[in-house]
């Protein structure tokens, strides 16, 4: 597959997490996106995927929101981390879209997430379980907003980027 990485807020892209999903096998983009100084992240993120046939995207916080987003608008399936589902599109610069392009989506949540609210974040996608999409959201109760090198990896293998 063609992976899109989206880094969260204030972050970097994660060298160690592209190199677990390139020893799956896939090819991984990813942007160093400076959020706040960059009004038009969406439109970037949008026609990076375009232009680079991207069909699948890994999104962490603010990069799985970005991603939740991109996957809808643009019918691709991803793997999100703790994502900032509370921001509006609008306060990211981009308008909604409908719900349903996207085909499957994985959601995982820490417990523990003192920056994106769990709670929050599930009661949103337990009310969008009922469009077409394929969606599995799992929460640990052990896990904080930092996803560990060991939790991505087994996130990837549950999502089934190792089967390549």
């Amino acid at each position: 597959m063609n992976i899109l990485y989206i880094h969260g807020l204030d972050s970097q892209p994660n060298f160690e997490r592209m190199e677990v999903l390139r020893n799956m096998g896939h090819q991984v983009r990813a942007l160093h996106l400076d959020y706040r100084n960059r009004p038009d992240t969406y439109s970037v993120l949008r026609q990076e995927c375009l232009d680079q046939g991207i069909n699948y995207i890994v999104g962490s916080s603010l990069g799985g929101f970005l991603g939740y987003w991109l996957g809808e608008d643009l019918g691709i399936a991803g793997l999100l981390f703790n994502p900032a589902v509370y921001v509006k599109p609008e306060e990211a610069g981009f308008q909604a879209v409908a719900l349903g392009k996207c085909p499957s989506r994985h959601v995982v949540l820490g417990a523990l997430d003192e920056v994106v609210d769990p709670i929050y974040s599930w009661n949103y996608f337990d009310q969008i379980n009922n469009d077409p999409t394929f969606q599995r959201v799992i929460q640990f109760q052990w896990l904080g907003h930092q996803i560990d090198i060991h939790t991505f990896q087994s996130m990837c293998h549950w999502a089934g980027l190792n089967e390549s």
